[in-house]
């Protein structure tokens, strides 16, 4: 997971600088780059966090 994260900071760090630069389209392709990694972040959080409150959470999360 800490490499997952760490390349997803990497990923959101080339959005910025491409931003910075102007460059628009890799701003673009960057930031979707991104927003995958996040997807793959967030579903194993969710289903551990829901797992650690099952009195919260009344669905699976699987």
């Amino acid at each position: 997971m800490a490499d997952l994260v760490k390349h997803h900071v990497i990923t959101l760090k080339s959005v910025v600088d491409a931003q910075a630069a102007k460059d628009q389209a890799g701003a673009y392709t960057a930031m979707r780059a991104a927003a995958g990694h996040m997807q793959m972040i967030a579903d194993p959080l969710a289903v551990a966090i829901a797992e650690q409150f099952p009195d919260r959470f009344t669905a699976s999360a699987k």
